[in-house]
């Protein structure tokens, strides 16, 4: 029945209105009322109307003089996919201008906006009056939004998408926190605009209170600035600019900040950084850094970083399926080398090739580097050193399930030194040596499994047999090698020293066995145990590396994966006595209401006197992070750093943050004791404040009730 009623006004209406008749519009409804003189009508009852992407639902329609009127309660969705309600609605023909009361509208899902009256003009601007403006989800009547604006009128420009707002009072909830006289927002499709964001609030006891207030400056679809003037309450002022621009292939990050000081009693301070990448085309790829100083204790002043030696690089690099090729510089600003040990610039170019010469012949690798240290300094040595690797690989699956493995490596190495500072004349003398050195190794896995009601386990025993020639390193300078770590994940290399200037030496036996475990209530354990036994000791290890002697301590690792999201990793080296040399061990929870890693770890001290006649200590320390939800979108988060033997930076810090769909705030408190760089404590206190739809540069999706 009522499909004939519309088809049958759609009839009238086509005569009725030439705007209508133009357009097509479509009118639903219970009763139609039509009077042929003067060519109104009436749609009464369940009232529809279709116009373009309009739809308008209403109680009652009258049409008379090119003017629609509609009654109430009504509801409506405009060209743009804004959607409201109403009481009352006088409007042209087109729906362009017009009036309606008591209306509520949702722009693009996100901005709420209430008001007495809205005034529809041209279909470009929509002005509200009296309006209340917010992104918060109301769920209960009568129910405030934590956060809103309210207006004496607002303006939507749908051309320009923006929301402009007159006489405005900023309210947390019913209290009013500030007034403005005039603001400017973009409206929920603008996804990067001008304009001042949130201020930024940090407190520290070395330089007060300081402010921020960061203007966002957008140049483009591709590019921005961020400006951030601030200033403490010990009498700094400092700016930050960040710039960001995006390319057809690759991208540039530009910060820097500048600080007039008056609490260490300097002049102008600053620090700049670049970072950026390209796509050179054929694979190529360039990635560079750099960062400026103007003095050594900037960074760690004004909590950016505790780093004391700023790096500055650039490298191109091109990999393909079967090599890899690599040049680049780098230099480091030794603000915290008092020795003049470390590089201050560096070169270096590697090549590598891996290729198949025939099918099961194995895999044959060959790699080229160059590389050269620069120190700048009359005592201290510079190094450039030349190296070339061969080596080939194979592994076969015997008939009762045996892996067996072969490798064999030759390297090459060549070097030329400069001011060698180990000698005695001042200068020292510039000299060259090389080196050539052979390993064969020979390895064995055999994987057994076992399946029963319990889980599902699998044990691997393992033995590798490696052999290289010992040979005399005296002569060669040791620039990457001097820390060497012991651990599973080098329980069956070719080589434990971590770079190139040593290399291990000797025959030895590398055992062990790897056990995982899945079972039916869903634990998963996994073991790794497993020593080094040699034929002599070369006495190339320190003691405190584990690897020392003609047996090494022992070394495992462990893993427990609870169903309730435990976890707990163990890594330890100790020796026959169960005397632990180093160890770690780390606890994780992962639940709905808590995450936490907590860790703890020990190093044994080297015996051995440093190059200043001093004993390092024993390394011992904590560390802690854990988050607990406490409900209603508040969450408590702490964070813990300690140094037993005081020789470390010791940090600890508690936060709370709160997260709602339009609103989020964190607030967290910390406490510093340096030691490392200079004695001294700070207590810091950040306050971060986001408005959702409005003030952060990523959209947020807006939960709905309930959520």
């Amino acid at each position: 029945m009522r499909i004939g009623i519309a088809l049958k006004f759609l009839f009238l209406i086509l005569f009725a209105s030439a705007s209508f008749a133009n357009e097509r519009a479509l009118i639903l409804a219970d009763e139609i009322q039509y009077t042929r003189p003067d060519r109104s009508f009436s749609a009464i009852g369940n009232v529809k109307v279709y116009f373009h992407s309009k739809v308008l639902h209403a109680q009652r329609l009258d049409y008379s003089n090119e003017t629609v009127v509609a009654y109430g309660p009504l509801s409506f969705t405009a060209d743009d996919g804004t959607v409201g309600i109403a009481d009352f609605a006088e409007l042209d023909v087109d729906f362009q201008n017009g009036v309606l009361t008591g209306v509520q509208m949702l722009i693009e899902n996100e901005v709420n906006v209430v008001g007495t009256e809205v005034e529809l003009v041209d279909g470009d601007y929509t002005r509200v009056s009296h309006a209340v403006v917010t992104v918060c989800r109301v769920c209960k009547p009568g129910q405030q939004p934590i956060w809103h604006f309210r207006s004496r009128n607002v303006v939507h420009d749908k051309d320009k998408r923006q929301l402009h707002l007159w006489d405005s009072s900023f309210y947390f909830g019913d209290v009013p926190l500030f007034q403005i006289p005039y603001l400017r927002l973009p409206d929920p499709t603008v996804d990067r605009q001008s304009g001042f964001l949130l201020p930024e609030i940090h407190y520290s006891s070395e330089v007060g209170l300081w402010t921020k207030i960061p203007y966002f400056q957008t140049l483009g679809d591709h590019a921005d600035i961020t400006w951030t003037p601030g200033f403490t309450s010990k009498g700094n002022l400092s700016a930050e600019i960040e710039h960001r621009r995006l390319f057809h292939r690759g991208e540039i990050l530009v910060h820097g900040s500048l600080l007039k000081d008056r609490i260490h009693e300097r002049d102008l301070r600053g620090h700049v950084i670049v970072k950026g990448e390209q796509d050179l085309g054929n694979s190529f790829n360039l990635n560079y850094s750099g960062e400026l100083v103007t003095d050594a204790d900037f960074l760690s002043d004004f909590a950016r970083s505790t780093e004391k030696n700023l790096t500055s690089k650039v490298r191109v690099s091109r990999r393909s399926s079967t090599s890899w090729f690599g040049t680049g510089a780098k230099h480091v600003n030794r603000f915290g080398d008092d020795s003049g040990m470390i590089p201050h610039l560096i070169h270096d170019a590697q090549y590598s090739l891996r290729f198949s010469p025939a099918p099961g012949a194995g895999t044959v690798g060959l790699s080229l580097e160059a590389i050269s240290f620069d120190r700048a300094d009359v005592l201290a040595r510079d190094v450039s050193r030349g190296s070339v690797d061969l080596d080939w690989q194979n592994s076969w699956v015997l008939d009762s399930g045996l892996v067996m493995s072969m490798t064999a490596l030759a390297q090459l190495d060549s070097y030329s030194v400069k001011r060698d500072v180990d000698n005695d004349t001042p200068a020292g003398p510039a000299y060259s040596a090389s080196r050539a050195a052979r390993t064969a190794a020979l390895e064995f896995r055999w994987p057994l499994q076992s399946v029963d009601a319990t889980g599902h386990h699998v044990i691997e025993p393992f033995a590798q047999f490696v052999w290289s020639p010992e040979h005399d390193n005296s002569n060669i300078p040791n620039e990457d090698s001097i820390l060497v770590e012991f651990d599973e994940t080098n329980l069956l290399s070719l080589d434990r020293f971590a770079g190139r200037d040593r290399n291990e030496q000797g025959a030895r036996l590398n055992l062990g066995f790897k056990h995982t475990g899945r079972f039916a209530d869903g634990t998963s354990t996994e073991l790794v145990l497993g020593r080094v036994f040699r034929r002599k000791d070369p006495g190339q290890f320190k003691r405190a590396s584990g690897l020392a002697g003609k047996q090494s301590n022992y070394v495992a690792a462990g893993t427990i994966e609870f169903a309730n999201g435990v976890g707990i990793d163990q890594r330890v080296v100790f020796d026959p006595d169960f005397g632990v040399t180093k160890g770690e061990s780390f606890l994780r929870i992962d639940s709905d209401s808590v995450d936490l890693v907590a860790g703890y770890s020990r190093l044994l001290r080297d015996e051995d006197e440093d190059e200043e006649g001093t004993m390092t200590n024993d390394v011992e320390s904590i560390v802690l992070f854990a988050e607990h939800d406490l409900g209603n979108r508040w969450a408590v988060n702490t964070s813990l750093e300690y140094d037993f033997n005081r020789d470390g930076d010791n940090m600890a810090g508690i936060g709370f943050e709160y997260r709602h769909q339009c609103l989020h705030v964190t607030l967290n408190a910390e406490h510093f004791r340096q030691t490392t760089t200079r004695a001294e404590t700070d207590n810091k206190i950040n306050l971060k404040l986001s408005l959702a739809g409005f003030s952060d540069l990523e959209k947020q999706n807006s939960a709905g009730c309930g959520a």
